[in-house]
């Protein structure tokens, strides 16, 4: 089977494109697509390369995939030789879908983090903090919620860990900031780093206190 067989089954099966890897024998920390996997494969750099899809990874007998690769080293030729996968349906890949690598762009992570820190000088510099403090503690909960439900969604929140743990998915981390959002905003910042984005933990708290800070001096 090659590349595009994966992607039909995890397309009849509605899996992610995310596999835990094996190069010789070392398991990388962070899961891959199948287009970086097959990058990988491509640059010739080694001799045993092994795939598990990220929803097999609990399974007492893993069915690992050995890749193999030509000398020539062409797409075209990667052939991939599978143990019996569960619940494979047989199918005509759909063309209309494409399968962009996950790579994790930290734009949404970002925007979250300044969005508080914005509300904290509105505050600072506000005629009337009164008036507003109100609106803009809604506000900043309610986008950055968003924002990080956006990123999780893209990193793969939900979906197994590097350690092999399925945890909260990106509606629960919503509704976590939602609830209690001086803890999940953190807490979240931390998190995201177990599905391969930068851990930004220090940056959300020190940027939780500032927001805490103008906060206080307004009800104060």
């Amino acid at each position: 089977m090659n590349i595009r067989g994966l992607q039909e089954w995890i397309f009849n099966n509605s899996q992610e494109d995310q596999w835990w890897v094996s190069l010789d024998n070392k398991t990388l920390e962070s899961a891959l697509t199948l287009d970086e996997v097959q990058a990988i494969a491509l640059s010739g750099q080694y001799q045993k390369i092994q795939v598990l899809h990220t929803s097999q990874s609990n399974m007492s007998n893993p069915p690992w995939v050995a890749l193999e690769v030509t000398k020539k080293n062409s797409p075209n030729t990667m052939r991939m030789n599978l143990p019996a996968l569960p619940n494979v349906q047989q199918g005509v890949y759909n063309n209309q879908s494409h399968w962009p690598p996950r790579k994790v762009h930290e734009l949404s992570g970002i925007i979250a983090l300044i969005i508080p820190l914005i509300s904290s000088l509105f505050i600072w510099f506000s005629d009337n903090p009164a008036q507003v403090t109100n609106s803009l503690i809604t506000l900043t909960i309610i986008s950055t919620s968003f924002l990080i439900g956006i990123e999780a969604t893209k990193i793969g929140v939900g979906s197994v860990d590097k350690y092999g743990r399925k945890r909260t998915g990106p509606a629960g981390w919503v509704v976590f900031l939602l609830l209690l959002w001086p803890i999940a905003f953190p807490s979240y910042m931390w998190y995201r780093s177990r599905y391969g984005a930068k851990n930004m933990l220090i940056a959300a708290i020190i940027i939780l206190l500032i927001f805490l800070y103008s906060l206080d001096l307004t009800y104060r």
